[in-house]
């Protein structure tokens, strides 16, 4: 049996959300479930617990699943709504009447990844953006992964900018009477230049992987 890593607090009101949900549609009941798990998952202790105030109590995310049970419509009650609207959207999310997933599709998730990865060879530049806003349109990934793979992009041609400007002055300064170059950073004649191209063309295409490798785990 695996052991459940996940941390307590998390276990816990997974627990109780489970035993309040008793009596729910079993669809909803494990639409509710899974969708709040996921939103939960990959949060330190400190986070979850943040997290799962903002989701609210157990009870009133039952309470609201029941009436959108009993009626088959998605109205929000007012008191559930104003202290829990996250918690309000995963009970949405699995009501009935809901038509939108609470997962993007399996085909968005590569499509996204694959324009991350190697849309900027057909289309330079361009191409990585629109993987990246793709990226940001989408809830297959949380927040910190989306910012991990815009700052990583993103921070590719500042990397090349400044790998080649400190390339260009240590080769001024090293540069001997013979005039061959002698940089410190790069002696062997790989410049700046050289660096920034081979991380333009390989972050991308890592992070488009593990984009799609996060994203599919959770579809």
């Amino acid at each position: 049996m695996m052991n459940d890593t996940r941390p307590q607090v998390v276990r816990g009101y997974l627990r109780e959300l489970d035993a309040a949900l008793e009596g729910v549609p079993d669809p909803m009941r494990r639409d509710i479930l899974d969708g709040i798990a996921a939103d939960l998952a990959g949060l330190d202790a400190p986070a979850a617990a943040t997290r799962i105030e903002q989701l609210g109590d157990p009870s009133a995310i039952a309470a609201e699943a029941r009436t959108d049970a009993s009626d088959g419509s998605t109205p929000r009650p007012a008191a559930v709504a104003a202290a829990s609207p996250a918690a309000s959207a995963a009970v949405a999310a699995a009501s009935p009447a809901a038509s939108v997933s609470a997962v993007s599709p399996r085909w968005y998730v590569v499509v996204t990844s694959l324009t991350v990865a190697f849309g900027g060879f057909v289309v330079p530049i361009a191409g990585w953006v629109v993987g990246i806003v793709l990226m940001w349109l989408s809830n297959a990934w949380q927040r910190w992964e989306k910012w991990t793979a815009t700052l990583v992009v993103v921070g590719v041609p500042a990397a090349v900018l400044l790998i080649a400007w400190l390339s260009a002055v240590t080769t001024r300064v090293g540069a001997g009477d013979t005039g061959e170059v002698a940089s410190p950073i790069m002696p062997f004649g790989f410049s700046g230049w050289h660096s920034g191209i081979l991380l333009g063309m390989l972050l991308p295409v890592v992070v488009g992987i593990w984009l799609l490798w996060r994203g599919l785990r959770r579809g």
